[in-house]
């Protein structure tokens, strides 16, 4: 399963500016997500990132039923 979501991730990057997206974890059907974005990204937020992958995963995929940003503790 890791490979097909890599696929659409690697068919939508032209839509996600120069974000920088790896795949952490896939569990039970949640896709967690690690997305870095540069300073001069075009202005496509970390949300708008996770709403477009996780509507085409939900069609290519449909095992993925959410999509999370993995979230750095301080």
């Amino acid at each position: 399963m890791k490979k097909k979501v890599e696929e659409v991730i690697a068919k939508l990057r032209p839509l996600l500016g120069s974000a920088d997206i790896a795949v952490k974890d896939i569990s039970e059907g949640v896709l967690t997500l690690k997305i870095l974005t540069s300073s001069c990204a075009e202005h496509v937020s970390i949300e708008m990132i996770i709403e477009i992958i996780e509507d085409q995963l939900k069609e290519d995929v449909p095992e993925i039923k959410k999509v999370v940003e993995e979230v750095d503790e301080v």
